[in-house]
């Protein structure tokens, strides 16, 4: 658990940096931030979609999770869940009422930090390194990176973003708790799969949320996650 505890930290402490010295950055600056972090979630996105070995999986696996996703009003809730986070951030700013814009823009951070930092693998990979072994050499890693990247986030979407410091903490805490019986049952096929399913979803988050060149409701989409390795081993037992 140390390694998620560090990761969450460094998000925090990178949040807050990016608060508080943010305004000394100009708008084109911000805007070249924004270009530059979504340009890095769609190439990330490829990457990891390049590990997958079986498309179709990803893809149906898209398609059923943001089904379920807006069957469900996953969005929504997402972001209402962003929505009390901010009357609690608020009194970081002197205030108990802020305008819509900034409140928006917090929900934001919120929404699109937790996406970020929680869709690639090296969370997942790193969580069960520290549960199996004992070693966090990768969540160390990802500490580092998600510390530098929720610098650049704060500085542009707010405070929101150093709240995305709980999902990854329980995400990758259970994780690695559970590690054990997860392990036995992902197979490589079933992690390929899923990491290419998230892949897609880094790739959405840089062209709606960081670029903004199309809406995309990416929170929908989150189900789809835990499809793709449930349907590489249906794939793998009866295809």
């Amino acid at each position: 658990m140390l390694g998620t505890v560090l990761n969450s930290i460094s998000i925090i402490l990178g949040s807050f940096i990016g608060v508080f010295f943010g305004s000394k950055f100009s708008g084109s600056l911000r805007d070249t931030f924004y270009a530059i972090l979504g340009t890095f979630a769609i190439f990330m996105g490829i990457g990891m979609f390049l590990e997958s070995e079986n498309a179709i999986v990803c893809l149906t696996s898209l398609v059923l999770g943001t089904f379920i996703g807006e069957v469900t009003r996953l969005e929504e809730k997402v972001e209402s869940a962003g929505a009390r986070v901010i009357s609690f951030s608020a009194r970081f700013y002197g205030t108990t009422r802020q305008e819509e814009s900034d409140q928006q823009r917090m929900i934001k951070g919120f929404v699109t930090a937790s996406l970020f930092f929680v869709t690639g693998p090296v969370g997942i990979l790193g969580s069960f390194q520290s549960g199996l072994s004992g070693k966090f050499d990768l969540l160390i890693m990802k500490s580092l990176l998600d510390g530098i990247t929720s610098v650049v986030f704060a500085s542009v979407m707010g405070i929101g973003v150093a709240f995305s410091a709980l999902p990854v903490l329980v995400y990758q805490g259970l994780l690695t708790l559970f590690s054990r019986p997860f392990h036995a049952f992902l197979s490589d096929a079933m992690v390929s799969e899923l990491t290419g399913t998230g892949g897609i979803l880094l790739g959405m988050i840089g062209i709606s949320s960081l670029l903004g060149l199309k809406k995309i409701r990416v929170s929908s989409a989150i189900p789809a996650i835990f499809l793709a390795p449930l349907m590489m081993w249906f794939v793998e037992r009866f295809a």
